[in-house]
């Protein structure tokens, strides 16, 4: 997660690092990452230093281990962190119905206390699930087809990636797989991308997971995003302008060019000196991020010990060339590329011309994407406009009390009309100089031309 204010220095009573598999005790994580858990056990010791810091500061009587009541205090500590300060929360029980139980199979030795160790393998275990299956499955969705995606039929009644309107939020967990799948299959690279409807189904939900519950970059900005990008290249250049590699990459990027976001941005993370900020070294951190963590699910996370790998039927010529397009497309989005997006575009006369740099218009188009919500019927817009100004007055609200400089553009979107002068701002200055060029190429892409006409009018009516 962010990084998070420092907690008063405490005498340390033990060494605060992990448990090393030359202790005398060898630790049951080690056994646990022995049987296929490496990749998460790796990823929730990046977590350590926020364990331990929990662990102290709920250790009220600084015996260095841990009763019941402490126990509980920690498992809460946990979730206030996640909410105070937008981390991951690392496990998620029901403490009133489960701590006892919990605190008995972590006292191993029947000491009516847990030690670090005891703690710190406790944390583990729930964060991969050991042992609380029955709690993981209603989190997702069972597709029951067993070939290729290429066969099978995927409509539904709330979801059809060929309409420009859809309201994300009222989609059932498999009306949101199930508009994924259509896109793939619509964009017809399955002749050359072999997948199983089981696998692809793994991984849609997987992904889900790494997206937080922020109230814009969440996982139903992915959905709009890989439903914009679809659409903007099948009004725009058309699947034939960009081959079936290149469309699979697109989509799939676009339903993770966000996993992770913590709903603040790039500044916020490198002056908060964040852990992303510090393992990027302050070069498109979040970017970074969600490229990292969408291969991670795919190559390396398993769920009920099946696949996530959407890629392993690839040659490894293939793969490396949808890597590399992917992860340049999901950087790409960073802001700070846009003017250069901008600029770029204007120097091509036609569409035609536009369509030879095929890097770039995949690129361009998952760029475009991400920022389409004024392209989007007045509802759905006005929707993300909100969502995105209650964001951005969170990171105001943590920046002030943080005593960093205060962004001015996040600063009092409480009232209507600032809010509305806002989104007329990013309208005006960043969508328009570049999408007035995808018009101009385009003439066919005139309902989101239409729309975003319909959305500046109405915001010029709320900023008055």
């Amino acid at each position: 997660g962010r990084s998070v204010p420092a907690s008063p220095a405490r005498p340390s009573r033990r060494r605060a690092g992990l448990p090393t598999a030359s202790s005398a005790d060898k630790p049951r994580a080690t056994e646990a990452t022995a049987q296929g858990n490496e990749s998460i056990s790796s990823i929730f010791r990046e977590h350590q230093q926020r364990l331990r810091r929990i662990f102290d500061d709920c250790d009220a009587d600084g015996s260095g281990d841990m009763s019941l009541s402490e126990l509980a205090c920690a498992l809460r500590r946990d979730s206030n962190l996640a909410d105070e300060y937008g981390l991951q929360q690392l496990v998620t029980v029901n403490i009133d119905d489960e701590i006892e139980k919990l605190f008995k199979d972590a006292d191993k030795d029947n000491s009516g206390k847990i030690s670090w160790r005891e703690f710190y393998e406790m944390m583990l275990h729930l964060h991969m699930g050991l042992g609380r299956e029955q709690e993981r499955k209603p989190k997702r969705v069972s597709i029951k087809y067993g070939g290729n995606l290429q066969n099978e039929d995927f409509t539904c009644k709330n979801a059809n990636v060929f309409d420009w309107e859809l309201d994300y939020w009222k989609l059932e967990p498999k009306d949101e797989v199930f508009l994924v799948m259509q896109a793939i299959q619509a964009v017809d690279c399955l002749s050359e991308i072999d997948i199983a409807v089981d696998c692809m189904s793994r991984f849609i939900q997987e992904i889900k997971l790494t997206y937080l519950e922020v109230p814009y970059h969440n996982f139903q900005h992915a959905l709009a995003v890989v439903h914009y990008a679809f659409r903007l290249l099948q009004s725009g250049p058309g699947f034939h302008r960009m081959n079936r590699t290149d469309r699979f990459t697109l989509i799939i990027g676009a339903l993770c060019h966000d996993c992770g976001h913590r709903g603040r941005n790039t500044a916020f993370e490198i002056m908060t000196r964040s852990d992303l900020a510090l393992t990027y070294n302050d070069k498109s951190p979040l970017e970074n991020h969600h490229c990292a963590m969408a291969f991670k699910v795919a190559l390396k996370q398993r769920v009920y010990g099946k696949s996530c790998n959407i890629f392993e039927h690839l040659s490894s010529e293939t793969f490396s060339t949808v890597r590399q397009s992917m992860v340049t497309a999901i950087l790409a989005t960073d802001m700070k590329f846009h003017q250069d997006h901008v600029d770029k575009l204007a120097k091509f006369g036609s569409g035609a011309e536009f369509e030879e740099d095929k890097g770039f218009m995949l690129n361009l188009l998952l760029h475009s994407a991400d920022i389409s919500n004024p392209l989007m019927p007045q509802a759905i817009s006005e929707r993300w406009g909100v969502l995105i100004s209650q964001e951005f007055t969170a990171q105001h609200e943590e920046e002030k009390k943080l005593g960093l400089p205060i962004t001015a553009m996040m600063a009092g979107l409480e009232d209507p009309r600032k809010a509305a002068k806002s989104q007329l701002g990013f309208i005006d200055f960043i969508v328009t100089p570049m999408i007035t060029h995808l018009f101009k190429f385009y003439p066919t892409l005139k309902t989101p031309k239409e729309n975003l006409e319909a959305n500046k009018n109405i915001l010029h009516k709320k900023a008055e």
